[in-house]
């Protein structure tokens, strides 16, 4: 983990870790547009899923109480649900944006 908190490097190291702690995840985007400095937020499409259920964004908080204080925020969606967000068939939570999202499914950044 860095030594300090860089939003794009931490996004891209838990994505990272998450890949290879889940080998149904078939992508991960980070989505950093409309964020707070210290939120990450993470879309994971799990091909795993399998709930009908409306999607929620998981809230983490990470390594409160020290300077590094911040919160990962995962929205785990079917690969079905992730391409009606794509189609616009479905909505992303409140505030959550594609625009500038970027494909850290390899644990580096690349810009859609």
């Amino acid at each position: 983990m860095p030594a300090t908190f860089d939003r794009d490097t931490m996004a891209a190291h838990y994505a990272k870790r998450h890949k290879a702690a889940d080998g149904d995840i078939a992508a991960i985007y980070y989505l950093p547009t409309g964020a707070p400095p210290n939120e990450i937020r993470l879309v994971e499409v799990n091909r795993a899923i399998n709930s009908v259920a409306e999607p929620e964004p998981i809230d983490f908080g990470v390594a409160s109480g020290t300077d590094e204080v911040h919160r990962l925020v995962v929205l785990d969606l079917t690969p079905e649900q992730w391409k009606e967000i794509l189609n616009e068939t479905r909505s992303l939570p409140p505030g959550w944006s594609l625009k500038g999202r970027q494909d850290v499914g390899n644990g580096r950044p690349r810009r859609r």
